[in-house]
Order: C-alpha cells, then structure tokens, then sequence
C-alpha cells in the first residue's frame, strides 16, 4: 500500500483506505477477507510524520490443539514516524522510525501492515478457550466426542511417582 507525500501531509490529518489482500506482501498469513481496512491518523512533529494507524483483516487460522481451521478477526494498531532528518527527535520513545527524505514522493505502508498482521497473532492459536484437542493414543477430536481408550496408562518408568505423598505438601 503506497501512499503519496501528498496524501500523507493533507491537513485533514487521517486516511482510510481499503487495500486489497493480495496487493499486501502477507505471504505467511491466510487472509480470507478480500480488503483490508487501513486507518491512519497523521500528526506533523516538525518535518516529521507521527503515524498511529489500525489495520483490520479476518484471518483463518489452525487450531493449535483439534487441528481444525477457525477464522478470527484481528484489528492489530501500530505507530510509526516518518522522518526527513538522520536523528530522530526525542519524542518517539516506542516508535518504529522510517526515512522519509523530502525527494521521496511515496511511502510503501505494506511491511508496516504485514508485520502489524503477524504480531497480532496468538503464540498458542486455539479455537475457543475450553478446546479439549486431539486424543494422543486415537487421534479422534475430543470436542466432537469421546474415544475409548485408557488415559491412565503409565510408562512403568515413572510408575515411582505414584508413591509419593502429596498431602503434607505447603501451597
């Protein structure tokens, strides 16, 4: 998504746009909306731009535990500045800093957005809370019902553990 200098230092201050998935470099991700809506909010800081933008998308994920796909709308907000000058000014303390020299005519915001997208990703990607997963002796999907097997086996290995005495433990 690459937007003009001009659009960018507009005294309104705000863009919103509609970016069509496959224009974005989001190779990792599986957007399954066919727009993703960008908002940014522009605040001139000398000859610097201050950008706070969101990005919005629906994503299909896989269930990290029953291994069956879910969609998941993610709305991920990001800042960054954009700046003319080498050193940045001293009020960008959590901001990603980008050059922008005036010969410069556009911004591509596509790895800002992608990397947005990404991080707003679960570590653990799960369908809802309670998923109950895949039984490790059957492999059937436990949300959808129950198996027959005997989840007290125990390797004989570490049959010593049953002995020990929790009782007099301190919390």
């Amino acid at each position: 998504m690459k937007v003009k200098r001009s659009e960018l230092t507009e005294p309104a201050g705000s863009l919103s746009a509609r970016v069509k998935s496959g224009d974005l470099p989001i190779e990792e991700l599986e957007v399954i909306s066919e727009n993703v809506s960008i908002r940014l909010k522009i605040q001139p800081i000398g000859s610097d731009l201050k950008i706070d933008g969101t990005a919005s998308a629906r994503l299909r994920e896989m269930c990290d535990r029953c291994l069956i796909p879910y969609e998941i709308n993610v709305e991920p907000a990001f800042e960054l500045m954009l700046t003319e000058n080498d050193l940045p000014s001293d009020k960008t303390d959590d901001l990603d800093i980008y050059p922008f020299p005036s010969n410069q005519k556009e911004f591509n915001f596509g790895p800002v957005i992608r990397d947005a997208l990404v991080l707003e990703r679960a570590m653990k990607k799960v369908c809802k809370e309670d998923c109950k997963g895949l039984c490790p002796s059957c492999g059937i999907n436990l949300n959808r019902g129950k198996c027959d097997c005997h989840q007290t086996e125990i390797n004989e290995r570490w049959s010593a553990l049953k002995t020990i005495d929790f009782s007099n433990m301190e919390e």
